[in-house]
């Protein structure tokens, strides 16, 4: 089962937003900024496909699309392997003010553990 997200950043950190159009976002930043981000939290991953990252971390895999150059607006991940990939997605939005919206289910992601439990099998 795959599972994908979208990584953005809003303007207003408390919008909870259940609409991403009336939501006003702001760029994650550049990209070796966000490929940063993402290596301090997951490794470094094999960017050897043009503007995109394969990652494998505590048994989960997943691609990072984040664009070719320049600024990045928003991120997608999408999980395949089996593993709870919740957690160090949890620590990657909150130390960098980013936010994960479920696109499976089009809705901010829960990380409380209970509504969005996301194992891969």
């Amino acid at each position: 089962m795959n599972w994908e997200v979208l990584i953005l950043k809003l303007a207003d950190p408390a919008e909870r937003s259940w609409s991403l159009d009336s939501a006003v976002r702001v760029p994650l930043g550049e990209t070796e900024q966000v490929k940063a981000a993402l290596a301090s939290v997951f490794g470094e991953g094999d960017w050897s496909t043009l503007g995109k990252g394969l990652f494998d971390h505590q048994g989960c895999s997943f691609e990072a699309g984040i664009g070719i150059h320049g600024q990045v607006d928003t991120m997608t991940l999408e999980f395949w392997k089996a593993g709870d990939p919740l957690p160090s997605l949890r620590e990657l939005c909150s130390s960098n003010g980013w936010q994960a919206w479920d696109l499976d289910l089009w809705r901010p992601v829960d990380f409380s553990g209970q509504a969005d439990a996301r194992k891969l099998p």
